[in-house]
């Protein structure tokens, strides 16, 4: 199948581009400087924009069989980019009949109860403010959409190798603090081509 993943140089992007290309998929790398990709591959073609521009998203998603966002914020952004974002990625999906869609947001964003959030991870998302609360408005525009998607919430990232993880619907994953950017990946790869976990905003933690 081929796969649209926006945010593909990211540290979490690139590795979603590379964990699909290991299991034999065509991928489309949405990015915004493709020096920072510095990935090759037969299978691998890269479209340049920005993830707010419809022309440009609509290019990335035609012929699409499913989409991936792994779109963050950078210190270089004026204002959050999550909802807008996700507008248009959206739109343009249900323009062309594409789906599943899989796309990154954090434990504790969601507005179900976060009881299990780990002290250190409320108090960042207590810090960060509006990054957080426009991520909750992402999450309220998927929900709202009529597409297959999937929400993943991961704890506080890190660059550990694939290990083992776990995944449960809900907003939190008690003493589940930690998750490995690899994880992540995968998790965000099984939801678009197995279908994991549709319609359902999970959370990710790392064992």
């Amino acid at each position: 199948m081929l796969v649209t993943v926006f945010g593909a140089s990211g540290q979490t992007g690139r590795l979603v581009v590379r964990d699909l290309l290991d299991k034999g998929h065509s991928v489309r790398a949405f990015v915004r400087d493709p020096s920072r990709l510095a990935l090759t591959d037969p299978m691998l073609e890269v479209a340049v924009g920005d993830a707010k521009d419809p022309v440009a998203v609509d290019a990335a998603v035609v012929g699409a069989d499913a989409v991936i966002s792994a779109l963050g914020s950078t210190r270089n952004e004026k204002a959050p980019v999550f909802s807008a974002s996700i507008k248009v990625i959206i739109s343009a999906m249900e323009s062309h009949g594409c789906s599943p869609l899989s796309l990154i947001s954090a434990q504790g964003v969601g507005s179900e109860p976060d009881d299990g959030l780990a002290l250190p991870l409320r108090i960042m998302r207590g810090l960060l403010g509006e990054p957080i609360r426009d991520m909750r408005r992402m999450e309220d525009v998927v929900k709202a959409c009529n597409l297959e998607w999937t929400i993943i919430r991961p704890g506080g990232l890190n660059d550990e190798p694939l290990g083992r993880y776990d995944v449960i619907e809900g907003n939190a994953i008690k003493g589940g603090g930690r998750t490995r950017r690899a994880d992540l990946a995968n998790a965000l790869v099984l939801a678009v081509t197995e279908h994991r976990w549709p319609r359902k905003a999970v959370s990710i933690a790392s064992r």
